[in-house]
């Protein structure tokens, strides 16, 4: 397990196949587990206890993934194949 900023996560899930990573983040005393995906070119967030549907829709562009997450550190727990 690596603990990674959000821009080293980014390039970190583009070097792997599938693009997808099962990570960990926390958020104030809460724990969050989350699948990260990188698909056609859109970055998606998952629960983790929800179906993967890639609707371009609710897909992020990188700039407003790393906007909206920018002080976030993430926790890569293992990948998604």
């Amino acid at each position: 397990m690596r603990i990674v900023n959000t821009t080293q996560l980014l390039k970190e899930i583009k070097k792997v196949e599938p693009k997808g990573f099962e990570v960990c983040t926390n958020v104030g005393f809460l724990s969050t587990t989350k699948a990260i995906y990188f698909h056609k070119g859109l970055v998606y967030v998952f629960l983790m206890e929800y179906d993967f549907h890639f609707d371009p829709k609710t897909g992020l562009i990188e700039n407003e993934f790393k906007i909206k997450y920018k002080n976030w550190k993430w926790k890569i727990e293992q990948l998604i194949s």
